[in-house]
């Protein structure tokens, strides 16, 4: 029976998150707003808790965190999705001048005439297929393509909106997650030095989670102007982008790049302007990432690169965008709580990257 006992826990291990991944996965439409919705009454019980000691009825608190909630969500819309919305109607009109551009700077770096020839006729191909009156109607009114956009639309707006709700039931009660969080031990003790725990958690999420808002908040507005300065369109939207893909190590600086140096592109006529705005994208984040960043967050909460690449690995497979949002934070609280306890010294040192 001894010699079972090791074969037995890793095939335990791998179906419970065989299942674990399942239910994520299939109960993902409430899953996702109540894992929003947690990790933001995580954040925001602090700020509530402290009106409450100073006299303030815990109701209006919660209400008033549920009015900011809701603005900054209208302002996201208004800012970045709408014209983010804006912009994919109009793909087939930017895809069509962003194969003209990428043939003409194709074109430029080849002088040999055969090769010139080749791409000029190529061009006019695609130039006269569009000009083509049936064409142009079958692309514009695709409609796979304009009902995957209504349905994203609408799956964000039903997230958001559970988000809110969620997030108001978790802050109107009182402090649930301690509850929680000391609901396994029996003595007085261990209840105590769990609550201890789990208020340190608490108190670096919220800690990170701010510092890391008002980073990224001032990274979305230095990317803002720079690219007003640079002529690019829609210099809020890029903005409100940046500022939320900020959120997102590694993959969101890869996205945010690679899209505006698409629309860069499209946008200007050589290539040398074309590269100014990724080129001032890159450069404010190479800043922030390894000056302003470190300074204000510390080393203590910087995670081990692998153990931040797996979480945005298999949060994003399993939840997509929400996924890769969630990741990190949920690194973050696992970690703070491995920090106080003892018999997590393993985890922590996983989680922790080496200095």
């Amino acid at each position: 029976m001894t010699n079972e006992i090791p074969f037995l826990k890793p095939v335990m291990a791998l179906l419970f998150i065989s299942l674990g991944t399942f239910v994520l996965k299939y109960g993902s439409p409430i899953l996702q707003p109540l894992a929003l919705a947690t990790f933001l009454a995580l954040i925001l019980q602090m700020p509530v808790s402290a009106a409450e000691d100073r006299g303030f009825p815990r109701y209006l608190a919660v209400l008033a965190v549920t009015i900011i909630i809701l603005l900054s969500g209208i302002g996201i819309y208004k800012f970045a999705l709408l014209p983010a919305q804006q912009m994919i109607l109009e793909t087939p009109e930017l895809e069509t001048e962003l194969r003209s551009k990428m043939l003409e700077l194709r074109r430029s770096f080849r002088g040999a005439q055969d090769a010139t020839e080749n791409i000029k006729k190529a061009a006019e191909e695609v130039t006269a297929i569009v000009a083509d009156d049936k064409v142009q109607e079958v692309i514009v009114r695709e409609p796979g393509f304009l009902s995957s956009a209504a349905l994203s639309f609408f799956e964000i707006l039903s997230i958001f909106a559970l988000t809110v709700v969620f997030t108001s039931f978790l802050l109107a009660a009182r402090r649930p997650f301690l509850i929680l969080a000391t609901l396994p031990f029996s003595g007085f003790t261990s209840k105590r030095h769990a609550a201890q725990t789990w208020r340190d958690a608490e108190h670096k999420l919220a800690h990170y989670f701010l510092v890391t808002s008002i980073i990224n908040t001032g990274l979305g507005f230095a990317v803002g102007l720079s690219l007003w300065a640079l002529g690019m369109p829609s210099p809020a939207l890029w903005g409100v982008a940046a500022a939320l893909l900020n959120f997102i190590p590694f993959a969101g600086l890869f996205i945010g790049a690679t899209a505006l140096s698409l629309v860069s592109i499209i946008t200007y006529d050589t290539l040398l302007l074309a590269m100014l705005p990724p080129a001032a994208y890159l450069f404010i984040n190479l800043i922030e990432a390894n000056f302003i960043t470190p300074s204000l967050i510390g080393n203590h909460m910087k995670m081990a690169p692998i153990a931040v690449v797996l979480a945005l690995t298999y949060c994003g497979w399993v939840w997509g965008i929400v996924g890769l949002l969630i990741a990190v934070p949920l690194l973050v609280l696992i970690k703070a709580v491995s920090d106080e306890s003892r018999k997590m010294v393993p985890l922590r040192r996983m989680l922790t990257r080496r200095t």
